[in-house]
């Protein structure tokens, strides 16, 4: 039974919210959420306007950078597989395993270690590093936080090859530039785009 099936039946008995809540070990707003759709309603709506935010924004990226997966090898048997029946293998991750996965990352004292970080972070630390007036690292370009689409959270030394998640490894892009830095190192893939400038003709100088 989910914890919404559980809150339900008993308010059906008549149950208070303080009741629920000490039974049920749960915040009164969580009850309030499933109990009344005027306040679930006012929830939803107040998330949206969160989510328009320049923290909101933020927030969501940042959300995707912290639980980048480490990548690891394929084992011959999968890549076999993968031969032999000639199409790519489908993602079957569901919301299902990914809470599995986070379950697994807790340590001895019920603490979650969030996507391989030595301390963990938030919102107001990533606006302390990019500054008031952020750019994109790799490039120079103004950024603008309110434009979803315009940035990424790049990780400076890709997981592929040993980057984590902490704080000191994030560096804002434009999605361009990260699209094509891919998993490339910086010194990688400056060196590339000298090597495509040069190849077109134009003159490359080390920085004095």
């Amino acid at each position: 039974m989910t914890l919404k099936e559980k809150i339900l039946k008993l308010r059906e008995k008549d149950y208070s919210y303080n009741q629920i809540s000490k039974e049920l070990q749960c915040s009164k707003s969580i009850i309030s959420f499933h109990c009344s759709p005027s306040y679930r309603k006012k929830s939803d709506e107040s998330h949206k306007r969160y989510c328009k935010t320049e923290s909101g924004v933020l927030s969501k990226k940042l959300e995707t950078f912290k639980n980048q997966p480490e990548r690891r090898k394929k084992s011959r048997k999968f890549k076999k597989r993968k031969r032999k029946r000639g199409k790519r293998e489908k993602d079957k991750s569901s919301p299902l395993t990914r809470k599995l996965h986070n379950f697994k990352r807790r340590d001895k004292r019920g603490y979650s270690k969030v996507g391989r970080m030595k301390k963990n972070y938030g919102i107001n630390d990533v606006k302390e590093k990019i500054g008031e007036e952020p750019y994109c690292y790799l490039t120079g370009r103004v950024i603008d936080i309110q434009n979803r689409s315009e940035f990424h959270f790049d990780h400076i030394m890709p997981v592929s090859k040993g980057g984590s998640n902490d704080l000191y490894n994030l560096g804002i892009t434009c999605k361009e530039a990260n699209q094509a830095k891919a998993n490339l190192t910086t010194g990688e893939f400056v060196s590339l785009c000298a090597e495509i400038l040069m190849h077109h003709g134009y003159k490359v100088e080390p920085p004095k």
